[in-house]
Parts: structure tokens; C-alpha cells; sequence
């Protein structure tokens, strides 16, 4: 389940970025086939949005849905897949691809064998 404070921040950010384009809480609900009060008390924070409802509001909007699932305190299902699937390897590959941007000692880069070669990997501001 999703905690209230997750659905009250992404509530929020849902009504800044729909009112950022310019687009009503009545015409939203529309055209992505809710009520206008359902979507309401989503952008309250009283109500969680589904996964199917947040990619609809992320297609009227312009938006990334990836970034409102995250957004909403949930991951993209097809990643809840791959971590149920290999929980292990799906974190050790986010740890070594983004270790440059936070390293931290709780969580250290994984350790190569003397035989395998370092590989020099700069962090790039586009985050590949």
C-alpha cells in the first residue's frame, strides 16, 4: 500500500503539473475517464492512483510515466518483475551503475578480482 505521505506529495505534484499545462481538474478527470471528485481526492492525497491511472494522466499530460509511478511511491511494474524475478542481481547492477553518484559506506561498490580488469567509467551528468 501506498503511504499517505507518498500519495499527498505526488497529489501535489500532479495538480502542479497539470495546472502547469494549463488543463482543469474537470477536463483531466475527462479525458482520462475518471470522476473529477476520484481525481480530487488523488490530488489530496486521500486516495492512491493505480498504475493504470497515473500512465493515463502521464499521456494527457505530456508527462514521463516512469517518473509519476516513482513519483507516487511505486516502481514501474515490469521492474517489480525483474526484482521479484532476481532481487540480488537487479541490485548489485543499480549499485554499480550509480555508485558514482553516491557512494556511501553502507553500500560499497562491488569488489573485482585481482584478474578482472578495472574498467574506468567516469560519471557523466547524463547518467550513463
Amino acid at each position: 500500500m501506498v503511504a499517505r505521505e507518498n500519495r499527498a506529495a505526488f497529489g501535489a505534484k500532479l495538480r502542479e503539473l497539470r495546472e502547469s499545462r494549463g488543463i482543469g481538474l474537470k477536463r483531466l478527470a475527462r479525458e482520462v475517464g475518471v470522476g473529477q471528485s476520484y481525481l480530487s481526492r488523488v490530488e489530496r492525497g486521500v486516495v492512491p492512483a493505480s498504475e493504470r491511472l497515473i500512465r493515463r494522466v502521464a499521456g494527457v499530460l505530456g508527462a514521463e510515466p516512469e517518473a509519476l509511478l516513482l513519483a507516487s511511491g511505486r516502481l514501474p511494474s515490469d521492474i517489480c518483475c525483474y526484482l521479484v524475478a532476481d532481487p540480488a542481481r537487479v541490485i548489485a547492477v543499480l549499485r554499480e551503475e550509480f555508485s558514482c553518484y553516491n557512494p556511501s559506506p553502507r553500500h560499497p561498490p562491488a569488489v573485482r578480482s585481482v584478474s578482472e580488469p578495472e574498467e574506468e567509467r567516469p560519471c557523466r551528468q547524463d547518467g550513463r
